[in-house]
């Protein structure tokens, strides 16, 4: 009994593993199991409550601008999850409570920041680990970043010459100089750009899930 438990369990975790790399073939029914299945977990940890910080990431391709201007991309990319840095965290609280020494993340000083470097996420990264000329941040397209309900799309648009490299890595900082804060961090490879335009769309969501 105990095998069959193991070899159930050892499923289960491929499974989520899948879906954690493969968020654009997970079904609605598979990610409505996986959304109960979190919650009767942390029933069983005896969380009545819990906050998660969801992120999606996609990228558009595009051979040039009138493929964008049509919106006609040849691939996309997603990575989901990350981590939340010490920093970014500290900085989220300090702009809660109104501290006007930092800088927020809004569209004069927002950027998606992305680099080739594998390193592991750690919270306690301030940053890309990636160099100049394998680190590129790029300043927010218009109108971004855009809140609605308990979501934040922030975007950005790389073009023919920029971030000409395997994109490893991506974050989102408060700016580019030497005060900025990265607000998370994380490692996927996202493809090797080489030409064209990218785009790059990251969606963060604050989503309440209590126990049952």
């Amino acid at each position: 009994m105990k095998k069959l438990d193991d070899l159930m369990f050892a499923l289960l975790l491929k499974k989520l593993d899948f879906m954690q790399k493969h968020p654009d073939k997970v079904s609605a029914e598979q990610l409505s199991f996986a959304e109960s299945l979190l919650a009767k977990v942390k029933g069983a940890l005896s969380i009545s409550d819990h906050v998660d910080w969801k992120v999606e990431c996609e990228v558009r391709k595009y051979h040039n601008e009138k493929d964008l201007s049509m919106g006609k991309h040849y691939d996309v990319a997603h990575a989901g999850g990350n981590i939340v840095t010490d920093s970014g965290a500290n900085a989220m609280l300090k702009l809660i409570t109104g501290d006007l020494l930092t800088s927020p993340f809004s569209n004069a000083n927002a950027v998606i920041a992305v680099g080739n470097n594998t390193t592991p996420e750690n919270a306690t990264q301030t940053g890309l680990i990636a160099i100049p000329p394998y680190y590129v941040a790029k300043g927010m397209d218009s109108g971004f970043p855009q809140v609605t309900g308990r979501n934040v799309v922030f975007k950005s648009t790389f073009n023919n010459d920029e971030a000409n490299f395997s994109w490893n890595e991506f974050s989102i900082q408060n700016g580019i100089g030497s005060n900025k804060i990265a607000l998370n961090r994380k490692v996927e490879n996202l493809g090797t750009k080489a030409t064209g335009i990218w785009t790059v769309q990251i969606t963060i969501s604050i989503v309440s899930t209590p126990s049952v």
